[in-house]
């Protein structure tokens, strides 16, 4: 049951690598996007890449990412669905795998897991809502303010 509009990873065939060594990075807090996020560039790729918190081991991509030094850093990404944060027009891409000097940080199926957890978390917050809703609507109903001592005034 899915009341939220949530979004589904892609599947692997619409997903492209790319590898270079790490051109910078930064880890941004939740008050501009969001919700936190790891940025960064690697050399040679004009691509910008975001790692989402929704993903998973946030502070273990920024810890491989900082200590990544001169190795290879591999990414799985969308092609297809560049984004950009509001009020800007600098396009970035999500990352939905990551490796560093090739090890994995979190694989494809990590993130993946991380996703649908999360999503099912939005269903049952969403559900949730409805239904005290339906309630609230039920007891204004059944009980209008009318029908309170001094019209529900003090």
């Amino acid at each position: 049951m899915c009341f939220l509009a949530t979004e589904d990873i892609p599947e692997t065939q619409h997903l492209n690598s790319a590898e270079g060594t790490l051109h910078f990075v930064k880890k941004v807090d939740h008050q501009r996007y969001g919700s936190d996020v790891v940025k960064f560039g690697l050399t040679g790729i004009d691509e910008e890449f975001h790692y989402s918190s929704k993903s998973g081991a946030l502070d273990k991509v920024y810890a491989a990412l900082e200590n990544a030094d001169k190795h290879s850093v591999t990414v799985l990404f969308n092609p297809e669905d560049p984004r950009s944060a509001a009020f800007d027009d600098r396009v970035f891409f999500t990352v939905y795998a990551l490796s560093v000097n090739q090890h994995s940080v979190r694989s494809f199926l990590d993130v993946r897991e991380a996703w649908e957890s999360d999503n099912r978390l939005g269903d049952w917050v969403g559900s949730s809502f409805i239904v005290f809703g339906f309630f609230l609507l039920v007891g204004a109903f059944f009980y209008p303010l009318s029908d309170l001592p001094n019209n529900g005034r003090r």
